[in-house]
């Protein structure tokens, strides 16, 4: 019981400081010989949308659950956009590998099987995280399951069973990492909006006292154009990085972005996220 306690605290201390804070959870309801009889979504349990302090006031319904041959699913709450994208039934050594250069949390779910959490540079809604996760599974080129790239996928919560037909195996949290956040394609359809080219070139120089004041300017320039904050963002990031290193370009991109978006009295990327 403690290494279950202590697996799930470990997950959801990682989800927190990637800024995901609500969760939904759903039960997969099994008959005697294994085959799924009942899927309980949030709408049927009430689970929906929780925070970290509720959703653990339910870890003993869910053992009770679990203990009676149901499987246990949660995800980060559907309906708002965060840092994160899913990726399920990876080979442990291609999740590990990702999460040394990326930030992520690793579930193996069955021996040799695992679902991965991306954590993002910029959070990204329902859409637009179906749409990075099918240029994920692309760019792995049959690693990750192509079936399992909505939005609003359904993972497991480690530390119970995996009640599957010839599965019944403990999910187990393998890793989770602090590297870097995964920073989507500016050519990812997700992220463009259509929009692929900037209307205002940059700045030629990157170095210098003043790069600030005209990053700055090009911030302004753009949004005034009509081009979306989350796009100006992720641009602004790529500049930024060379001279900053990561972590500090993503403060400072988010910083300078929503600033401008409050002067210019527009709603801040992905709906005041910066």
């Amino acid at each position: 019981m403690k290494t279950q306690s202590r697996a799930i605290a470990s997950l959801l201390q990682w989800f927190f400081h990637m800024g995901v804070t609500q969760f939904d959870l759903a039960i997969q309801r099994r008959g005697a010989n294994g085959v799924p009889r009942q899927f309980l979504a949030p709408r049927f349990t009430g689970a929906e949308s929780l925070e970290m302090a509720r959703l653990e006031s339910r870890l003993p319904w869910l053992r009770a659950e679990n203990a009676a041959g149901n499987d246990i699913y949660f995800r980060p709450s559907r309906r708002i956009a965060w840092p994160m994208v899913f990726l399920d039934d990876l080979p442990p050594r291609i999740a590990t590998k990702i999460a040394v250069k990326y930030r992520a949390a690793v579930i193996e779910t069955s021996p040799g099987s695992c679902h991965l959490w991306l954590g993002t540079a910029l959070p990204l809604a329902e859409a637009e995280r179906t749409r990075v996760q099918q240029d994920l599974v692309t760019r792995l080129q049959g690693a990750a399951d192509p079936g399992s790239v909505s939005g609003d996928h359904w993972g497991r919560l480690p530390g119970f069973r995996n009640h599957k037909p010839h599965r019944n195996c403990w999910v187990n949290l393998h890793t989770t990492s602090k590297a870097p956040p995964y920073l989507p394609s500016p050519t990812t359809p997700a992220l463009t909006n259509t929009v692929l080219t900037s209307p205002r070139p940059f700045p030629r120089s990157e170095d210098g006292p003043d790069m600030s004041r005209l990053e700055w300017g090009w911030v302004r320039g753009c949004l005034e154009s009509g081009v979306p904050s989350h796009w100006v963002l992720l641009q602004l990031i790529r500049r930024a990085r060379r001279r900053r290193g990561e972590n500090d370009a993503i403060r400072y991109a988010r910083y300078t972005v929503q600033k401008a978006c409050r002067l210019l009295g527009l709603p801040g990327p992905y709906g005041g996220y910066a």
